[in-house]
């Protein structure tokens, strides 16, 4: 699927995956796709202290939101 060297410029940051190969790459791991996302990693860094489970309630809560327009 994926070579380690190619996997290896991702995780080095010299590359960015497509949409596609982060599916590719979630489905290999056995996990959904958001799970494997630095993003999420990155902006729980900077949420000042919010737990994994306060910022995943405040994304839910923007979702939703947004579907219910």
């Amino acid at each position: 699927m994926s070579s380690r060297t190619y996997l290896s410029t991702l995780e080095r940051g010299f590359k960015s995956p497509t949409i596609d190969k982060v599916d590719d790459l979630a489905k290999v791991l056995g996990v959904h796709p958001l799970t494997i996302t630095i993003l999420a990693d990155c902006y729980l860094e900077m949420s000042n202290g919010k737990t994994i489970n306060e910022l995943l309630r405040e994304i839910e809560s923007e979702l939703n939101s947004i579907y219910e327009r």
